[in-house]
This record gives C-alpha cells, structure tokens and sequence, in this order.
C-alpha cells in the first residue's frame, strides 16, 4: 500500500514523516526480534530534497527514540505506538533502546537521504554499463560546464567547422540588433543552453542525435507556403541546431573531463530503470530496500517518479507500506522540473493501492491567520479562473475541500492585516509600500525590542531583496540576507573590474573605451593614478588588487570596505581552484558575478529577508509581504517544447514554440500552450500562498490597486490586484488613497526561557581580516559603517574621558587587532569630536571622577534569562543616568530602547534619567 500525506502548511508533515518512520522501525524489529543481525532502518528509504531536511529528519527520529528510551511519559509518539502495536509502555522504551542501538552502532546504514545522492549510488553501481570512466567525479557546478562548452563552441565556430551554426547565429545577432535587443552571442548560446535543464527535451536528446535536423529544416522551408502548421514551426525552429550544438560540446567537454552533471544523473538513470529488472537493480546497490519514503512530492519531476516507480510498484505489489508527502499548493519550483500534476493525479493511476490521508490541523499560524487563508485562497483561486474565463478548472480543484481549509490548533489570536494601495503607476506603488513598510517595523520594533530576528519580509525577486535591505540598513535595522548585498553592486568594485579589463585588453592610441571611461568617471584625470594603474599590469592577480586598492585608496571609498574584503576573498577563492590569470578571472567574473553576495551573520535582532521561493518550510513570527505585485505572464516569452502533430514531415519528435501571441494560430500546438498556461496560472497562485502562509503570529501585506499603468482587465493579471478586489468587495479606490483591512490583534514577542535549552545565544563582533598580513585582524583605514562600533568599543574600555585612559585605552585595542596604527589619528579625531560635544552641552561631569559609580556595558539580567546592556550607566543613591551612544541617524527606536533600560531600573526602585549622544548629529537628546 501507498499512503498519500497532502500536507498543507503548518500541518505538522515532518512530524509525521518520523511518526511513520518509527512505525515501521517499531513493526519490522517485533515481527523479527529474536534476529540477531536484524537492521531495519536498513530496509527503509526516505528521500528529502535539500541536506538540511535530511539533517533534520535524522535529528528528529534521532531525538524521538531516544525520548522514548530515557523519558517514554514526555515522548508525543509512545501512546500512538502502544496503540497501533499493541504493545505496553515499558515494551515500547525496550526496544526503543534497541533499536537506537543498533542505529547508532550501524549508522552509514541510516537510510535518510536526498534524492540526488540515492540516484547517484545507483549510478556509481551502473557505471561499467553507462561507459563512465573509473574515475569519474559529479560535478554540481554546471553554469560553468555550460559556459566552458559555448566558449569552446564559439571557437569551432570561428575556426569555420560549423559553417550553417555560423549562418544561424548571424541571422540570430541581425534580428537581435534590429529588435534594440542583446546581440553578445556568449549571452545568446547561454540562453538556448538553459532549455537543456527542460526534461521533455532531454528526454528527446538521443532521438535528435540520430537525425539531420538541419537538412529537415531545409525541406520545411520548401514545403511551407502552403502549410501553415508548418510555417508555425519554422518561426522558431533555429533554436534547435542551435541548442543540439551547445548540447554536443557539453557532452565532449565533459567526456574529456571525465565528470558527470548532477542534471543528467536522473536522465541515465532513466535508461537503467526502463531497461532492466528491477531485482536486478536492487542486486546492484547491494540493498534490498522495503519501504520507501519520499518527502516533499509536489516537487518532484517527472523522470524523477519514473525512476522510483517500479522500485514502489515492486514494494507495493510485495504487501509492504510506502508513503509519499506533499502539497500541490506549495508547488513552486517548476523551473527545477517539479511537477505538480504527480502527486495532483498521477501517482494514483501509476500505483493502484494508495490510500490518500488530508492532514487537516495546522500548528503553526494563529487562528486569524489560518481562518483568513482558509476564505482567501478558494476565493482567489475563482477569481483566477473568471479571469481565465473558465467556470471550473485546475485552480479550483486544487484549492477546494478539506485540501485548502484547515483546523488552527494555536490559542494565539494573530493579527492579519492586508491594505490596498492604489497609485498611479508600479513606481509609486513600491514607494508607498516601503513607507508603509517603515512605519509597520516601527510599530513591531516597540513590541519586540531586540527580537527582530523573529521577523521575514518576503519578495518576489533577487532585485527586490536588495532593494529592501538597502532600505532596511538605511532605517537603521541590522538585516540578515544571503542575497541583499550583491558584491559588485559597489562603484569600487566596477573600477576594479575595469582596471583590469583595461590591462588585459590592447587599447588603441586615443580609444575611449567603455573600462577607460569607468576608470575617468571614478578616478578622474590624473598622471599617477595611470602610473598606479600601469606598475599593477606586472603583478599576479591577487597581488594586483591588492595594490590597486591601497595605492587608489579605495577603502577611504564611503561604505567600500564590506564590499571590497568580500570581492578580494572571491579572488582568493579564485586562484585556489583556476588560475592566477587574470583573463580567466575576468570570464569568471561574468559567469558568477550574479551569483555573489555579501556574506551576513544572522542574529537575534537581524530582520531576515529573502524571496519567497526559498522560504518554503520556513516560518517567523511577523512576515511582511511588502510588494505583492507578481504576475502569471512572464516578462520573457517561455519556449514551449510542443508534440509535433501527426501531419508534419519528418521524425523530429518536439518542436520549439515561443510562447505565442493572442493573435497568432497555432492550433496544432494547442494542447502544450494551454498546458504552459495552465502551469504559469498554478505556479502564480501557488507562491502567493507560500508567501501567505509563513506567518505563525502576524501577516502584513501590501497589495496595489493597480500597477504599471493597467487599468480594466489588464491590471487583473496581477495577483495583488485580484486580492485587492475579494477584500474591497466592489467598492472604489480614489488615486492615492489607502485602505487597509485588518483582522484580530497585535502580539507582544514572549521570550523563551535559555536555560531550558542550556544554550544562550550573544551576538559577537566580527572584524576582518588583514589582506597583506594575514596575522593581525585589520589592515585597511576605518570606515563609517564600522566606526561607530569601534567608538563604542573604545568608550565602552575607559572609566574616565582623561588623556590617561583614553591613551591606554587605544593602546590596548591597537595590540588586540581591533585597529591597525595608521587609524590611530582617524580614532583620535573622533573621540576629540565627541569631547567637544559633551562639552558643549554640559555634560563632561559623566566622564569625570565624581561620586557617581561608573557601569560601561554591565549587563542587565531578566527575569526570563534575556540580558540588556547600556552603553553606560552613572549611579549615585537612588538615581541613574543612562546614557546611550549612537553615531549613525537618528531613529525612534533609540528612544524605545533607552526607555526600556529607563524602565529596568525604575522597577529596582530607582530614579532613571536616559540621554543619547547622537555623535554625528552633533546633539545630546534627553529621553523621557
């Protein structure tokens, strides 16, 4: 039997997953106990997607047994074993023990894996059959696969041997040129390489290596006036030899590399399952698998399921218990070639004894939450379909019935706030809702206090998750992303880039080049910056920047330094792994450059931001959905891997479509482009509620009106647009105008007791490391971002602001790293600065020898464990003087926190007065 788990969000699915794993651990050790050698986590197989689910489930089961074992009367799962068993309590911690035993004792057998590293053993064990060297390696980095088979392409090209790929990328780069559009043919060949990733094409490969596909075409073109399908097909059919090209060098390259993509296991995989026994294969991996767990279904593809359907087919049809879990709601990743319609319909006409079981409870979001998406989604899901112009369909299957509505089982109210915005065009759009944003952080900032970290903004797109961090930074937040700062988003960066393009290139008496330009417009006109520029042409690569950097002074560059660490570190990466040349880092650099990112330490008043695609099974406390704005039409036409129809002449088996028009006929191809709408529709709705479905306490999102200037019927292909109007219910919107919808109640963030875990969690400073010697901690002048924290630093070592203590003071962090000697005078300008201050505002007793007794950052213990900790304190009698330093711009959550310290110590019986030092501002501000 297959038991079919459709788990919506929040219903508890790893949960279960273990729950079921246990089971049939508990099961097949009873039924043969007296088994000396028996290992029945041996027999079991449960595939995850992602190592950090994989760790977790073993974490899980792990936890759970032994929970059983020294604490059965606190372990959830010992009443469902004893009932489902029959079996007594202290029957179930025996052999819970046992078999934690022999876990642990045998646990390279502990078959809790990805499914990419299942198939991968098959493979290995079928490498003699597949003609794969001994020696060879999977390789996980195939955007530079793909890119060292276009370069070499490219070459063969120019070297002549491809005279028609040549015709065909020269009419390509015309229409291109003539369109306004791209014509960089490395960017061209790139492009048509990534339908490569497609199944239904890499399915069709090794048909197309068998034809002349380009002589096929010529025959089309002569045969098409009077043939309109065939007129059809030939609008985009160079895509083809173009695609089969790159194709061919892939697969040169990587023979003579000896390696194996990581995308083409599944596919060789494919021919091992369909042509042979499946015993057989059981015989080669050297396990006899008996029951197979797959998580995370709907994320599945379709060659993916037929690799492991005849494994279940042969378990099931044997009496024994699969289970598969999944959501066809949170389906969202299909251009990984996931495929929602499996686990929608599939997997029951492929294997007959499945018993589907709705997990109808969720445990993660409070009542309004879950009572909001329950009236929701049904309700977006018709509004979709009326939009389609269909009555009934796919989306409404999908998200009716039990499968959408679900049981809150949290006794948290929850807050659920969705506000319409309506502007005049997307611009203004995204400029109210980061205000609203602002003022919304705000608010939760009060409520939360140093527990930001339990907060989410949510976004679409890469472009967006830097746009809100750069936004979040700027509000004064500390912000936690691996994607919000991208490392060349930096002018210095650029000049760097085009310093180097510039030595590597022969540049023209006279030419003004795109680098020379960069270089003019960031350095200006001067006779030694060439020269600088000149002496670094001679030196290797990493030694190169190096130089530039110190000799142009770029860390001196405002906020450069993070960026400019960042980038030198990828050069190191560089340099182990390729080499030292500086035109290979160059075409590197173009390769991943998209991919790089500022490096941040997640915290526990860090904001997390991050698009909606990889927060699935994530949750936070608060989630914001700031830019709701997303579309099922994609910016850039799909190309659409049509059947071609019975009438065409040849034996090509899929054709290339580009996603048509409203106007053009195209008729023959219909079923596939009604299939790709049909998934652009599901994938639209099926990210909203991801997104919609995080929040465990509040959900904030803002949604517009109308965007990019649509109004009627054309604004309605967005999804904020169709949600603004179930939630308006009919009623207009004038421009500008706001309206904000609002269910339940505000929360007040409860801090969990660390004691209970024994772990308590500080946040540490991080300072870089030295570039040129490699045994201090800082090479480079200080910049704004760090000096403030270095003030604090130096403050925070001195009892009294007196030449003494602020020249040991300053020593002492010179000798532990934390400055190197040429920042001493920047440091000692600055603490002048704010001597100055004080002064001028009265205030120099705090830093004197008097009678108050002096506190500089002396924590402040709670009675739920957590700690606070003022900058300084002065303390004489009953009263205090609570002084705060701040040496960025102001913000009101700085008056909040010192009032909160204020607070403290008016409940241990004191007078509090509270002051910040706004340093750069150039004021001291009382707080009351």
């Amino acid at each position: 039997m297959l038991k079919i788990y459709k788990a919506s969000a929040g219903s508890g699915k790893t949960y279960t997953l273990v729950q079921q794993y246990i089971l049939l651990l508990f099961d097949a050790f009873l039924k043969h106990e007296n088994s000396p050698f028996l290992s029945p986590h041996s027999r079991i197989l449960a595939v995850t997607f992602t190592k950090k689910a994989t760790a977790e489930m073993k974490e899980r089961i792990l936890k759970e047994l032994y929970r059983l074992t020294e604490e059965p009367q606190k372990a959830a799962l010992k009443g469902f074993l004893e009932q489902k068993l029959s079996i007594s309590s202290e029957k179930v911690s025996q052999t819970a023990r046992q078999l934690l035993c022999k876990l642990v004792q045998d646990y390279s057998h502990f078959a809790v894996n990805t499914i990419d590293s299942f198939f991968q053993t098959i493979v290995r064990s079928f490498a003699r059959e597949l003609s794969l060297s001994a020696n060879y390696e999977i390789s996980l980095d195939e955007e530079e696969i793909v890119n060292e088979a276009v370069t070499k392409l490219l070459k063969d090209i120019i070297d002549g041997k491809f005279p028609s790929i040549e015709a065909i990328l020269s009419q390509k780069i015309t229409d291109e040129i003539n369109q306004d559009k791209t014509w960089n043919i490395t960017s061209i060949l790139l492009n048509y390489a990534k339908e490569l990733n497609k199944e239904k094409l890499k399915k069709h490969l090794p048909a197309f290596q068998k034809l002349d596909v380009q002589s096929i075409i010529q025959t089309w073109k002569k045969h098409s006036e009077n043939n309109e399908t065939l007129q059809v097909a030939l609008k985009d059919i160079d895509y083809l030899p173009l695609i089969l090209s790159v194709y061919d060098s892939i697969k040169e390259s990587n023979k003579e590399h000896h390696r194996l993509p990581i995308s083409e296991v599944n596919h060789l995989l494919n021919q091992i399952i369909k042509n042979a026994d499946t015993p057989f294969i059981y015989e080669k991996i050297g396990n006899r698998i008996q029951h197979y767990m797959i998580d995370e279904f709907q994320d599945t593809s379709a060659m993916q399921w037929e690799n492991f359907r005849p494994l279940v087919q042969n378990t099931s049809s044997s009496g024994l218990s699969n289970l598969v879990v999944g959501d066809v709601k949170q389906s969202i990743y299909r251009f990984r070639n996931s495929d929602w319609h499996l686990l929608n319909e599939q997997i029951q006409q492929d294997i007959k004894d499945t018993k589907p079981i709705t997990l109808e409870n969720n445990y993660r979001s409070a009542k309004t939450i879950v009572e909001q998406n329950n009236a929701l989604f049904p309700a977006l899901a018709r509004k979709m379909q009326e939009v389609l112009g269909e009555k009934q369909g796919t989306l409404t299957d999908i998200y009716s019935g039990q499968g959408v509505k679900q049981v809150p089982q949290s006794n948290i109210t929850g807050l659920y706030h969705v506000e319409v915005i309506n502007q005049k065009n997307k611009q203004e759009y995204e400029e109210m809702a980061l205000e609203r944003l602002q003022q919304t952080l705000e608010d939760i900032q009060e409520r939360y206090q140093n527990n930001m970290g339990k907060v989410a903004i949510l976004v679409k797109k890469n472009s967006e998750v830097q746009k809100i961090t750069k936004n979040l930074l700027e509000w004064g937040y500390e912000v936690y992303s691996t994607e919000g700062l991208a490392i060349d988003s930096h002018p210095v960066i650029d000049l760097l880039i085009a310093i180097l393009t510039y030595n590597v290139r022969p540049q023209n008496v006279g030419e003004m080049s795109v680098e020379k330009q960069t270089i003019l417009q960031l350095l200006g006109q001067k006779d030694d910056t060439w020269e600088v520029i000149n002496r670094a042409k001679s030196l290797p690569l990493y030694e190169q920047i190096q130089f530039l950097i110190e000799q142009l002074h770029l860390y001196e560059r405002e906020n450069a330094s993070t960026y400019l660490v960042a980038f030198h570190d990828r050069v190191f990466d560089f340099i182990q792994t390729h080499s030292g040349d500086v035109s290979a880092f160059l075409e590197y650099w173009e390769l991943k450059k998209h991919k790089w990112y500022i490096s941040s330490v997640k915290g526990t008043n860090a904001i997390e931001v991050m698009t909606i695609h990889k927060s699935k099974g994530l949750e936070w406390d608060i989630v914001l959905l700031p830019f709701v704005n997303w579309t099922w039409i994609p910016n850039k036409k799909p190309i659409i891997w049509c059947q071609a129809p019975e009438s065409m002449p040849s034996d090509i088996p899929i054709i290339p479509i580009k996603y048509p028009k409203k106007d053009e006929n195209v008729a023959d191809f219909q079923q596939d482009i009604e299939d790709e709408k049909r998934n652009m529709y599901v994938d639209c709705l099926n990210l909203t509620y991801v997104a919609f479905t995080r929040a465990s306490k509040e959900l904030y999102a803002f949604v517009p009106y109308w965007v990019d200037g649509k109004k009627g019927k054309g604004r309605l292909q967005y999804i904020g647009n169709l949600i603004g109007e179930i939630y308006l219910n009919g009623e207009k919107l004038e421009d500008g105008e706001n309206q904000p919808f609002t269910f339940g109640e505000k929360t007040v963030y409860e801090a969990t007791n660390p004691l209970k875990t024994g772990v308590q969690q500080e946040n540490l400073q991080m300072y870089p490391t030295q570039l040129n010697d490699r045994l201090r901690l800082r090479m480079r002048p200080i910049k704004v971002a760090e000096q403030g924290t270095l003030m604090h630093e130096w403050l925070s070592r001195m009892t009294y602001l007196n030449e003494n203590d602020r020249e040991k003071s300053l020593q002492e962090m010179l000798e532990k790293g934390y400055i190197a000697k040429n920042d001493v005078d920047k440091m000692n300008d600055e603490m002048d600065k704010f001597e100055r201050l004080i002064e001028q505002f009265g205030k120099k007793e705090w830093f004197e020898k008097n009678d108050y007794q002096i506190y500089n950052e002396r924590d402040i213990l709670l009675s739920n464990g957590r700690t606070e900790r003022p900058d300084r304190v002065l303390e004489k009698g009953d009263e205090v003087i609570i002084i705060d330093y701040k040496f960025g711009k102001k913000a009101e959550k700085h008056k909040t926190q010192v009032k909160n310290y204020m607070n403290l110590y008016e409940q241990m019986g004191k007078k509090a007065h509270g002051y910040i030092i706004y340093v750069e501002q150039e004021t001291i501000t009382e707080v009351k």
